[in-house]
């Protein structure tokens, strides 16, 4: 759901499950090799109590990528939405991102 092509690089979302959970934005510019571009669950809170937030959706608005990142249920407030600008990633929306259903984004 989160795979995207912003400026020359994809974007996707990787989750690891184990001892400690991981939850990165990862990036690539050959399709091949990929490195962490932010590591969510260490700077955002992308891991809540052992239980991961899952990504919803990607987009590129404008000149700018958001990637939604799940609620963990559908009456919690734990999702958010980050958005890189500029080089860097910061969160811009916290609430119930993608609990129940999907949220859907308009341009007017």
């Amino acid at each position: 759901g989160a795979l995207v092509e912003y400026g020359s690089a994809l974007y996707a979302v990787s989750y690891g499950s184990g001892a400690t959970d991981t939850l990165h934005i990862i990036t690539s510019t050959d399709g091949s090799s990929w490195s962490t571009d932010r590591d969510v669950d260490s700077v955002d809170g992308g891991v809540i109590a052992g239980s991961p937030i899952f990504t919803g959706s990607s987009i590129v608005y404008g000149s700018d990528l958001y990637i939604s990142f799940r609620s963990v249920t559908a009456s919690s407030t734990d999702g958010f939405i980050m958005r890189k600008a500029g080089g860097s990633w910061t969160k811009v929306f916290t609430g119930n991102v993608n609990g129940p259903m999907a949220i859907l984004l308009e341009r007017t």
